[in-house]
Formats: structure tokens, sequence, C-alpha cells
């Protein structure tokens, strides 16, 4: 009634390559064939396999990323205490971009634009639209 098992491999498994897969039109009959046999253009630089790396990894942007998540939640928190009353509000013009009297005198003093320049600067900052002809 029982016999020994015969020897080998059985089911073929000495015969199965997931590169065949690849190639075989019935592909989609194959249980992981997205991940173990993947064709097409939608896996080209992916990580396919991004749910079973570890969510604490050594990422090099983990510490960026940190640091920037802990800049917004205190600008939220400002925001929500200025919304309340509780801060007195902000100006809205951010001071880092202004320009002192010295650098303003320089950048609209004449012969610094296009036009000044001559005709050949110009046709650079002229815009043609539609109506154009």
């Amino acid at each position: 009634m029982y016999h020994p098992s015969r020897g080998g491999v059985r089911g073929g498994r000495d015969q199965f390559n997931w590169d065949d897969v690849k190639v075989d039109k019935h592909r989609e009959n194959y249980l992981g064939h997205s991940l173990k046999a993947p064709v097409g253009r939608w896996q080209k630089g992916k990580d396919l396999h991004w749910y079973t790396r570890d969510k604490k990894s050594n990422d090099v942007n983990s510490e960026a990323f940190k640091e920037e998540i802990r800049r917004i939640k205190e600008e939220e928190e400002q925001a929500m205490r200025e919304a309340l009353g509780l801060a007195p509000k902000r100006s809205k013009n951010l001071q880092g971009n202004r320009l002192d009297k010295h650098e303003f005198a320089e950048l609209v003093k004449r012969g610094s634009t296009a036009e000044d320049l001559g005709e050949g600067h110009a046709e650079a900052a002229q815009v043609q639209g539609l109506g154009f002809s």
C-alpha cells in the first residue's frame, strides 16, 4: 500500500524558470508573476518589493524629512495661534528677499535694461502672443 517516494524532483521544479514565464502568453495564470516576472514599462526603475523593506532603515534623507516635518508643524502651530488670537500676526512679506537702497539703485539705474542696451538685446524681452502676425 505504501510505496517509497520517487527520487528526483517532483512536479518539475527543476524545469521551472521565471524567465520562461516572462515570455509565456499565459503568464497571468502564475501566482506572483507581477513580482517575479515583471514585464512592461510600469516596473522599470521601481522598487517592486517596497512593502517588505524596513521602515526604520537608515535613510540618508530621513533626518532632512524629520526636520522638514518639524518645521511645518511649527509653522502650523504658529498659524493656529495667530488665528485664535493667542499670538501676534506675522507680516506676510518675507524680509529675506528685500533689497537695500544701494542694490535697488543698481537694479534700476539707466542703461541696465534690455531696451537701453540696444536693439539686439530687446528682442529677448518681447513676448509674442496669439495675436502676433
